[in-house]
């Protein structure tokens, strides 16, 4: 904290900021030791809209990353809220876009397959 020359900072504040409850991982998890990824979390990591764009999808990408941060939270007891809202925004962008990749893989196989179907139909029936 920066005061002005020749000021001094009043108590007030000091006793303030050092008797603030520091914000842990642990104290981001409910009381019975699971997590729960609100839509203010998703939006603060940039992953709001995508995990909206995914539909019914969002529900279980959701659930495993809840999951993962319940552990990696128990995991590391000592750390604070920036660190966990860190690695949440690296578990979901890791998550998501493994989905994405699964997602993209199953378009193209199911195009594949359309469209080997429709040149045996084409062969078979002209």
């Amino acid at each position: 904290m920066t005061t002005p020359v020749g000021k001094t900072p009043s108590p007030s504040t000091t006793a303030a900021t050092k008797d603030a409850p520091r914000e842990t991982a642990r104290s981001l998890l409910q009381p019975d030791g699971s997590f729960k990824l609100t839509d203010e979390l998703k939006n603060e990591a940039g992953m709001g809209g995508f995990l909206k764009g995914l539909g019914t999808a969002e529900q279980s990408l959701t659930r495993g990353v809840e999951q993962k941060m319940a552990d990696w939270a128990k995991a590391h007891p000592a750390a604070d809220a920036a660190a966990f809202k860190d690695q949440l925004k690296k578990t979901l962008m890791s998550d998501g876009m493994a989905y994405s990749n699964l997602q993209k893989s199953i378009q193209r196989m199911q195009d594949k397959i359309m469209s080997d179907m429709k040149e045996a139909a084409s062969d078979r029936f002209g």
